[in-house]
């Protein structure tokens, strides 16, 4: 990100709390900690928005609202080649996620829409089993769907069903 003296930029931070929130299993330390890691430092100039709808099918016990989330991923190998991954602290590829959420209407729907994601090749993954994801060790977490491929361009939204 360049920033031109005497000019005017706009960014956005964002708090992973997937990777910043730490449970210190200490049992005389009833507090959570927060760690430096899953800080996101964006340049509002160059990003756009990924939002899809999310079959409700996926959702069926046992998975439940709860336990959903979509997670974000960059892309570097060729498409097609992607295997997801929990949020553990070797895994460079993974950039955030966002929990699914039932949509205002008639019929229930459910859906996620993730903000701020710079230009770019991504992917996205669905995974039931978010709550069991801790950032500091390697779950074998189970992803129920994923798309590989996923272009953002600046601002621009992105249409991504799962």
């Amino acid at each position: 990100m360049t920033i031109t003296a005497g000019g005017t930029s706009s960014v956005t931070v964002e708090f992973d709390l997937r990777k910043n929130m730490v449970d210190p299993q200490n049992l005389n330390d009833i507090a959570y900690k927060l760690k430096p890691t899953g800080l996101r430092l964006v340049d509002n100039a160059d990003v756009g928005t990924i939002t899809g709808t999310v079959a409700s099918e996926l959702l069926d016990p046992p998975c439940s609202l709860a336990t959903a989330a979509v997670y974000l991923y960059e892309r570097v190998d060729e498409v097609d080649s992607f295997v997801p991954d929990d949020i553990h602290p070797q895994n460079e590829a993974y950039v955030t996620s966002v929990p699914v959420l039932a949509q205002a209407g008639g019929e229930m729907t459910y859906g996620y829409t993730i903000g701020f994601v710079p230009t770019g090749t991504y992917a996205v993954a669905l995974t039931c089993e978010a709550d069991l994801d801790h950032p500091e060790t390697n779950e074998d977490l189970i992803f129920v769907t994923e798309a590989d491929g996923v272009v953002v361009e600046t601002q621009e939204t992105t249409a991504q069903g799962l």
